[in-house]
């Protein structure tokens, strides 16, 4: 029997066990015995229920009563539902209104607007207040507007994911990591320079869908919120081809509750870390016995080959297995329940940094199968995931890009974009990313960028330190491009206003320099020199002012524009 037949009856008993034990299944007598030796079926070491010992009848009834509970419970649901939702709303409507919603559950725990918040520090005054002198309103309000998006969550959810399958030319999935904080959303920002589409797991959803055994719940779901809810101006600009768009990507459940994903990270982390152990390590548990019967010679090989990067570290940190160790447990911290914490605590040093690798590559998982699913790249934002996206790629013999999505090249230029000598490009608000895409600036700036990397295409490919370094040539060429088109306006409307100033005579000039006293540089100290007290505005005054109202719309227009963006963001 196969694997992949092996997971599908593993799949059918969990869902048996599951509806008897929510009362959604009878059982009859002259059945008992078989749904007893299906109950009591023991789990793998990835959680996946071990079907080897099922006899065959009780494997004939679980594919039986598997087959039941999808055509009952799961399939006329799922249709139902995608059919009114396709009834009612447009794709761009629902983001619309999963946004409305957004912002309903941001007000309801913060008892704000997001736009009127400036930072973290604010939404934690604030949410502390609003609990000691609003508990009663708090609780209402969160609770009226949790049990609203839950309800559009089971109306639209299917819908919200097979939407994304559709969309063409350039188009990432986003993924790398659990949390959708700075960081993310300073990725989405350099990624809507020169992508079409920017797929995001809904970082909401896991919260409300799940238990993510984390501290400040609630707190911890504003800030994820504040974050989210920065790219509201994309959503509401109704796009016919969506820059960004927020599906759910059902990791909780399906890592609770899908065999196929329960196995699929077992066998990522066994691709992965069994090269570097010694012997024969040939499943899921023989590597968890490893971790712990040769618990120093494993940590110092994982640590060897950069296997384990603790939270809030970084690929090029050195780190011992003890001091990766505690700043694994000192990140958590900040973020998980007691209850896990105190469990990470406990646990065998080698088996809580297979957990910690284990933890890694779950979003990597659910990367690499939304990337296929939903026909899109993969695209990862901070230096660690792209370092794990690597790894898995290498452990699993996988190309790096999907070239029916992207080419290479493209792939690497975009990859280049998320490194960290190119943060400053985070720097360009959303606003303006909603104009350069009404102005479809994005195709321009990939094409602008090709020119420089074409050349290490041409040579067969580059390692990426090349590629960054040559992307970061061709924006610094687009910055002086940019300063020579100012230049441009300026030498052209200087001559201009030179001429009709001299014209006017000296008063006019007076006027001209007090109102406009940014002409100076441009008029020359010459102009201005010896001119006296403002008298009246000579009959040279109004075409002057023309010009400088054209002038200032041509410099308007040019920083409206890609390159004036890019520059603002490289002073800021």
């Amino acid at each position: 029997m196969s694997q992949e037949q092996d997971l599908s009856l593993a799949q059918d008993v969990h869902n048996t066990i599951l509806a008897i034990k929510d009362g959604r299944l009878h059982i009859k007598e002259e059945l008992k015995g078989c749904y007893e030796e299906i109950l009591n079926v023991p789990l793998n070491g990835v959680g996946v229920e071990d079907t080897t010992a099922l006899s065959s009848e009780a494997k004939s009834l679980a594919r039986a009563t598997g087959k039941m509970l999808k055509d009952m419970f799961f399939r006329p649901e799922v249709e139902e539902a995608m059919k009114e939702s396709e009834e009612k709303f447009t794709t761009q409507e629902l983001q619309s209104n999963l946004f409305e919603l957004f912002e309903k559950l941001f007000i309801a725990l913060v008892g704000a607007t997001s736009h009127s918040i400036s930072d973290l520090h604010e939404i934690h005054v604030r949410f502390i207040d609003r609990l000691k002198h609003q508990k009663n309103l708090f609780e209402k309000e969160f609770n009226r507007v949790l049990e609203s998006l839950l309800d559009f969550y089971n109306a639209h959810k299917f819908r919200l994911y097979t939407d994304a399958i559709d969309f063409g030319g350039a188009k990432f999935v986003v993924g790398g990591q659990r949390a959708f904080l700075k960081s993310a959303l300073n990725g989405v920002r350099i990624a809507g320079l020169c992508s079409d589409t920017q797929l995001i797991p809904d970082p909401v959803y896991p919260h409300v869908s799940g238990n993510m055994h984390l501290n400040a719940v609630h707190l911890q779901l504003a800030e994820t919120l504040f974050y989210i809810l920065k790219l509201k101006p994309l959503i509401d600009a109704h796009f016919v081809v969506p820059p960004v768009y927020i599906f759910p990507s059902f990791e909780l459940e399906l890592e609770e509750n899908d065999a196929i994903t329960k196995q699929g990270i077992g066998d990522m982390l066994l691709k992965l870390v069994s090269p570097v152990c010694d012997g024969a390590i040939y499943s899921f548990q023989d590597l968890v016995e490893y971790s712990k019967n040769h618990e120093t010679k494993f940590i110092d090989a994982v640590m060897a080959k950069k296997l384990f990067i603790p939270p809030g570290s970084s690929p090029n940190e050195i780190l011992s297995g003890e001091k990766a160790v505690r700043k694994y447990i000192s990140e958590e911290e900040h973020r998980r329940d007691t209850d896990m914490i105190d469990m990470m605590k406990r646990m065998p040093r080698g088996l809580l940094i297979l957990m910690g690798i284990s933890e890694r590559l779950g979003p990597q998982y659910h990367l690499f199968d939304n990337s296929q699913s939903l026909h899109a790249q993969p695209l990862l934002n901070q230096e660690v995931h792209w370092h794990y996206y690597m790894k898995c790629c290498e452990a699993s013999a996988q190309t790096l890009v999907n070239n029916k999505i992207l080419s290479n090249e493209s792939f690497q230029t975009m990859q280049a974009l998320q490194d960290q000598s190119m943060s400053w490009l985070a720097n360009i608000p959303i606003e303006g990313l909603v104009e350069l895409r009404k102005k479809q600036e994005h195709e321009w700036f990939q094409f602008e960028l090709k020119k420089y990397t074409n050349q290490l295409a041409e040579a067969g490919g580059a390692e990426i330190s090349d590629v960054v370094r040559e992307v970061n040539h061709g924006l610094s060429c687009l910055m002086q491009r940019y300063q020579k088109d100012i230049v441009e306006i300026e030498k052209t409307y200087a001559g201009k206003v030179k001429d009709l100033a001299l014209k006017a005579g000296g008063a006019g000039v007076g006027a001209f320099m007090t109102l406009f006293p940014f002409l100076s540089p441009i008029l020359g100290n010459g102009v201005a020199a010896g001119i006296g007290a403002l008298g009246a505005v000579a009959a040279g005054a109004f075409p002057v002012r023309q010009h400088q109202k054209a002038q200032e719309g041509a410099k308007q227009k040019i920083n409206q524009s890609m390159l004036g963006m890019l520059a603002t963001a490289k002073n800021n």
